[in-house]
């Protein structure tokens, strides 16, 4: 009977999009509770629970790991003179220079302010080394476009990076990486300081 399978198709194709549409809201949930909203990087809060289960999978298997912590050189500059826009605009600049220079398996994560973490798996240090090091040389390149205003910024960032040692916690793992980059600002920014 026509009528019948008219009444049939339209019920499934109600149903489809239903399941579509709590799919959608599913994803949608996820995304806010583990990425930054102004960036897209994931947020402190998932890197906080990553990284734990990294540096546990780590001392089981034996696999190398290594976390370079970057942080914007004189970022407060930047929003005192052009305002909060445009350091926005800088921080969304520099984190799709991240996501283009990192391997899908690395994690990029917006860890406070203008500080961002590098979760990078199956690394050494002297790899990571190398990696921080283009990456401070690919920040430092960039032309920062900012509204409203005709010449682009240029700005640098300063690298701590530090290799998992299996003894240490995560937490451990973090402060060592903070250090590094502590050093690397306080001994003249625009540089990687290998922890």
């Amino acid at each position: 009977d026509k009528s019948e399978l008219k009444a049939r198709v339209k019920t499934q194709l109600r149903r489809k999009q239903y399941q579509d549409d709590l799919r959608s809201e599913l994803e949608e949930s996820f995304d806010l509770s583990t990425k930054d909203g102004l960036t897209g990087v994931f947020n402190r809060r998932y890197f906080d629970i990553h990284i734990a289960q990294m540096t546990e999978k780590a001392k089981s298997s034996g696999q190398k790991l290594c976390l370079m912590m970057l942080d914007m050189d004189h970022f407060k500059n930047v929003n005192d003179s052009y305002g909060h826009p445009a350091g926005d605009a800088v921080l969304k600049t520099l984190t799709n220079s991240l996501k283009s220079s990192f391997r899908v398996t690395d994690l990029i994560a917006r860890y406070g302010g203008e500080e961002f973490m590098v979760l990078l798996g199956n690394i050494t240090i002297e790899q990571g080394s190398v990696i921080a090091e283009k990456t401070r040389a690919t920040i430092e390149a960039i032309d920062f476009i900012i509204p409203d205003h005709s010449q682009p910024l240029k700005k640098t960032t300063s690298i701590g990076i530090v290799e998992f040692n299996p003894v240490e916690s995560a937490q451990d793992f973090i402060n060592r990486a903070d250090k590094a980059l502590y050093e690397a600002k306080e001994t003249g920014r625009n540089k990687v300081v290998v922890g």
